[in-house]
């Protein structure tokens, strides 16, 4: 009897320890805070607040009319320093500028710095995190280290559209063709529209596919803002107003085009996204021109990104 009483007493035991050890491994990671702390004139907030060990953040930023993003810098803990570098460190970048790398977890102490990738992107740690976004003056000469659009070479600093360009590259909605120019005449394709779009409602991850539109042409269809057909097909300026409308709701409007010489080209499917764009300020050439089935410009589509932040 005895025997039998220390055998169940040794089952009791493993099934205890057994179920101990089944709850501990079934627990999930820890979460983590992710504090956003803003300078300047501007907001910014991540995709959530929380966050486990390994899991990718997204930062959105929004900069006020005449402001621009200065900088992103994301640090362990929430200590709260005021953010700065020595502007004569010929290897330092503002820490959006950082490419990919290691997407691992780390432990990092409290001096450390976790690096945010172009499209404003980074990997949580194990600790809580504080995100320090500062904006600034948009008085840009097109110089580093305070211009977004320094390291393209075919920016001027004078340019119409540079502005523009700083804005939507600092966002992540935009980037280079190559590391040193951007193209602002280059054409903008159907498929690029909808990944910018994409970017713009905060999806940064529509690109990690064959072909690399694929995401963001299924995101666009599911949203309603295109029938996802001619991918590579260059957008015309209608074609872009529409999308943007689609995407912005498609608000109810009235008026009229027929005070623009070629008002009457602008293609029925496309008159009352072309009237509300006129009506909030997002396209026109001069006073009386729209060309509705001109190709898009990289830069026009900067301007009008830059354009419709501020509605």
């Amino acid at each position: 009897m005895r025997k039998l009483r220390w055998t169940a007493l040794g089952f009791t035991l493993i099934l205890v320890v057994s179920l101990f050890a089944s709850t501990a491994a079934a627990l999930p990671n820890p979460y983590y805070d992710v504090h956003v702390v803003v300078t300047g004139n501007g907001d910014a907030w991540t995709n959530v607040s929380r966050a486990h060990a390994g899991d990718t953040v997204s930062i959105t930023v929004r900069a006020d009319a005449g402001y621009e993003l200065e900088d992103i810098t994301v640090v362990p803990g929430e200590s709260l320093w005021e953010v700065s570098w020595d502007e004569d460190s010929s290897w330092f970048e503002p820490s959006r500028w950082f490419d990919d790398e290691d997407w691992s977890a780390p432990d990092l102490g409290s001096d450390d710095t976790i690096k945010v990738n172009r499209w404003n992107r980074f990997t949580m740690p194990h600790n809580d995190v504080t995100v320090w976004v500062r904006f600034s003056d948009d008085g840009c000469d097109g110089s580093w280290p305070g211009c977004p659009s320094y390291r393209f070479t075919d920016v001027e600093a004078d340019a119409w559209y540079h502005e523009a360009v700083d804005y939507a590259v600092s966002c992540g909605f935009l980037d280079g063709v190559s590391k040193t120019n951007f193209d602002p005449d280059g054409a903008v394709t159907r498929a690029m529209t909808w990944l910018v779009l994409g970017r713009v409602s905060g999806n940064r991850d529509l690109e990690d596919c064959s072909p690399w539109y694929a995401d963001a042409q299924a995101w666009a269809k599911n949203h309603q803002i295109t029938d996802g057909k001619n991918p590579t097909a260059a957008v015309t300026r209608q074609e872009l107003i529409t999308m943007l409308y689609r995407w912005y709701g498609s608000p109810k409007v009235s008026g009229s085009l027929a005070g623009y010489r070629d008002g009457a080209l602008v293609a029925s499917w496309a008159k009352d996204a072309m009237v509300w764009a006129l009506r909030e300020g997002l396209v026109g050439i001069g006073s009386s021109t729209l060309a509705p089935d001109r190709v898009t410009t990289r830069a026009e589509l900067a301007v009008v990104l830059q354009r419709l932040n501020n509605l």
